[in-house]
C-alpha cells in the first residue's frame, strides 16, 4: 500500500475538489462518534484492506449494487440490472440521480475506468482478483493481453455499463459490493494523481463526505448533498482514533464515542444489564499462516507438527473477549443454516507433533523460526504462547518481531518470515472468499503458496448454482488448505461484540462487522 501524507481540511469550509459551502454549527445531538484503533492512510478504494479504512469508505461510496442488512443484493448507483440466459452477460442501468460530491453525474464510463486502473499490470493492486470473473480481466492484469478493448467491460452510453464473464459465477453480484469495484472519476485522478484520495481532492459518491481530517485523530464526515438516496439524521460522524482497547472502553464510559465496535475487553460484565452490549456471530478468524516457500517451514510435516502443537483453549484464556476455538478457516456459522458442518480437523496432540518432527527429517536444535506479528497487545499475547509451545513440545526456538500495523502489513506482504499472525472477515456472506484467498492469482494472502489443482478446483466449485452442493463443495476445498496441506492454523474465531449508546437508533451489526451510517438516528 502506498502510504500518504495526511492532510487537515480547515473545520470552517466543506471543501471537495471545487464545492464548497460554509458548514453549519454542529449539535451534539446530531453528531455521531465511533472508534477505529488505527489511522487508515490511503482512502485510494482500489488498495484499500483494513477495517480501519473501509469503516471510511463505506459511508462515502457505493458501487453498483449494495449488502442490506439480510445480506440480499439491492440496488445502488445501477438502478436495475439483467443477466444472461447463460449468466455470462450482465447489463446495468446507472441511476439518473448518481452524482459525485462535486454535483457531477455518476457514469458508465467511470466504472470503466476504475477497472482499467485496477486491473493496470503496471500497478499490481492487489485487489484486482476481486475483477478476475470479468472476460480476460486477469489475462490483462497479467499483461498476457495489451488492449483493454478485449476485457469484458463496456461503457455503451453514459447511463448503461456491460459486463461479460469467463464462466457463470453464482454469487458474482456479491463481488460488486466489495470497495475495489467502486467507479472513480478520470478527470480527478489526471489532475493529482496518487494523491488523488487526499481531503479538499477527493470526490465520492456515497451518503456521507469527508470534510476534516487530522493525522492519527479523527476523520470527519458530514452528509452528500448530492446523495440520491435518504438518509438518518447524522448531521457529523466522527471516527475517532484510539489505539488501546482500555483507552477506547473509557472514552466510551465518558460519553465520547457512542459506538464501540470489535472489542475484546476485559470487563463487559457491567453493559450486560444496560442493553448497550451486543454480541453477533463473526464471520472472520484469526489465525497463524505460514510462508511456504521459505526454508524450513516450506517442510509440510514441519508445519503439521507445529499445527497439532497448539492448544488453541489456551489462547482463549489469554483473549477474554468471547472469541471461539477455530479449527477450520471458514466460520462455521456460515454453514450450519444449510446443516453442514467441517469434517475432522488437525488435534491438538503433542506427542504426535515429536513423532511428525522426526518424520520431517528437520533438527529443531538447528533452527530459528521467525514469527512477524502485529503489536497489538493480545497478538504479541498470542506470539509468545506460540513461541512458547513450540519451545516446549518441539524444542524450536522463535524470535518475534512486533511491529504497527502499517509496518506489519509491509513486511507481511515481502514474505521475509516463516510464520505470520493474521485475521480475515469476510467481505461479502459467501465462504468462497475465504478460499479466493489461496489463489495462485491473489494478491492478498502471503503465504507464497501457489496450487494449480486448487486454482482450477475452485474455478469450477464457484459455478455451482446449487448453494449446498456448492457450500459442500467449499468444505472439500477447505481441508485441503487447513489439513491436507497445512497452510494456515486456524486459532479462533472472532467475536463481534459491540458496545452502543441508547441515544443511537438504526445501527444494525452484522456478521461482516459493516459500519454503515446511511440509516443511523442519533437522539
Amino acid at each position: 500500500m502506498i502510504l500518504r501524507g495526511i492532510f487537515s481540511v480547515m473545520t470552517g469550509l466543506l471543501a471537495v475538489s471545487g464545492y464548497s459551502q460554509t458548514v453549519p454549527v454542529d449539535s451534539p445531538a446530531s453528531t455521531f462518534t465511533f472508534r477505529i484503533p488505527y489511522d487508515p492512510g490511503s482512502l485510494d478504494w482500489h488498495r484499500a484492506y483494513s477495517s480501519q479504512q473501509l469503516a471510511i469508505i463505506r459511508n462515502i461510496m457505493e458501487g453498483l449494487v449494495r449488502l442490506e442488512k439480510d445480506f440480499s443484493i439491492s440496488p445502488a448507483i445501477a438502478s436495475k440490472w439483467s443477466m444472461s440466459p447463460d449468466g455470462r452477460k450482465y447489463t446495468f442501468t446507472i441511476r439518473p440521480g448518481a452524482r459525485w460530491t462535486d454535483g457531477v453525474p455518476v457514469k458508465a464510463k467511470d466504472f470503466v475506468f476504475s477497472w482499467k486502473k485496477l486491473l493496470a499490470p503496471a500497478t499490481a493492486i492487489s485487489n484486482a482478483n476481486y475483477l478476475f470473473d470479468v472476460l480476460n480481466a486477469e489475462n490483462y492484469y497479467k499483461g498476457k493481453l495489451k488492449n483493454f478493448d478485449s476485457v469484458g467491460v463496456k461503457a455503451l452510453d453514459d447511463s448503461t455499463l456491460e459486463v461479460r464473464l469467463e464462466r457463470p459465477v453464482a454469487h458474482w453480484l456479491f463481488m460488486l459490493t466489495v470497495w475495489a469495484t467502486f467507479p472513480l472519476r478520470e478527470d480527478v485522478v489526471k489532475k493529482y494523481s496518487d494523491s488523488w484520495d487526499s481531503p479538499g481532492r477527493i470526490v465520492s459518491a456515497g451518503p456521507f463526505m469527508i470534510t476534516e481530517r487530522d493525522a492519527d485523530t479523527r476523520i470527519v464526515m458530514r452528509p452528500n448533498p448530492y446523495y440520491y438516496g435518504t438518509r438518518g439524521n447524522i448531521k457529523k460522524a466522527v471516527a475517532l482514533v484510539v489505539l488501546d482497547d482500555r483507552d477506547a472502553q473509557k472514552k466510551y464510559d465518558e460519553g465520547g464515542l457512542d459506538l464501540l465496535s470489535n472489542i475484546a475487553l476485559f470487563d463487559l460484565k457491567k453493559y450486560e444489564k444496560s442493553g448497550e452490549l451486543k454480541k453477533i456471530p463473526y464471520w472472520k478468524t484469526c489465525f497463524f499462516g505460514f510462508t511456504a516457500k521459505k526454508y524450513p517451514v516450506s517442510n509440510e510435516t514441519l508445519r503439521r507438527a507445529i499445527a497439532m502443537s497448539i492448544d488453541k483453549k489456551k489462547i482463549l484464556e489469554l483473549l477474554h473477549g468471547g472469541q471461539r476455538p477455530a479449527d477450520w478457516l471458514i466460520p462455521t456459522d456460515m454453514f450450519s443454516p444449510l446443516g453442514l458442518k467441517p469434517s475432522s480437523a488437525i488435534p491438538y496432540d503433542p506427542v504426535r507433533a515429536k513423532r511428525e518432527l522426526v518424520a520431517s527429517g528437520i533438527n529443531p536444535s538447528r533452527i530459528t523460526l521467525e514469527y512477524l506479528s502485529s503489536n497489538r497487545d493480545r497478538f504479541v499475547k498470542i506470539a509468545n504462547f506460540i513461541k512458547e509451545e513450540l519451545k516446549k513440545h518441539l524444542g524450536i526456538e522463535v524470535v518475534i518481531q512486533a511491529l504497527e500495523f502499517r509496518a506489519f502489513a509491509i513486511q507481511r506482504e515481502m514474505g521475509a518470515f516463516h510464520m505470520f499472525n493474521g485475521c480475515w472477515g469476510s467481505d461479502y456472506p459467501d465462504p468462497d472468499q475465504f478460499l479466493m484467498l489461496f489463489l495462485g492469482s491473489s494478491g492478498n494472502f502471503r503465504s507464497a503458496w501457489n496450487n494449480p489443482a486448487y486454482d482450477e478446483k475452485l474455478m469450477r466449485v464457484r459455478g455451482i448454482k446449487d448453494k449446498k452442493e456448492r457450500y459442500m463443495a467449499y468444505l472439500e476445498m477447505q481441508k485441503m488448505l487447513v489439513h491436507d496441506n497445512v497452510i494456515v492454523v486456524p486459532m479462533f474465531f472472532e467475536a463481534n461484540t459491540t458496545l452502543i449508546k441508547p441515544r443511537v437508533s438504526g445501527y444494525v451489526a452484522n456478521a461482516l462487522d459493516q459500519i454503515f451510517l446511511k440509516e443511523v438516528n442519533v437522539r
